[in-house]
């Protein structure tokens, strides 16, 4: 998880947990940052109702999730091929 966003306040990120250090991380272990995923209620909710966050193509956290998910496949293909 990288930040914190309000349902009130959707334009809004507080990183709770700091910041960028995911991202130094994978700098230092020269290995590829994949992505951040927001906490946000909503995520919690829908995983609760069966209706995961990418349903609502609208939602900001969808938009993480799907990045996530293609960065990850495409590290997939790449360890693969060699």
């Amino acid at each position: 998880m990288a930040y914190f966003t309000p349902k009130e306040l959707p334009n809004n990120k507080y990183y709770i947990f700091g910041n960028g250090g995911c991202k130094l991380l994978a700098e230092e272990l020269n290995v590829p940052f994949l992505g951040e995923i927001p906490l946000v209620q909503s995520i919690c909710e829908g995983g609760d109702m069966g209706t995961p966050i990418v349903n609502d193509m609208q939602h900001p956290a969808a938009l993480a999730f799907l990045t996530l998910a293609g960065n990850v496949a495409q590290q997939v293909a790449i360890r693969n091929a060699k």
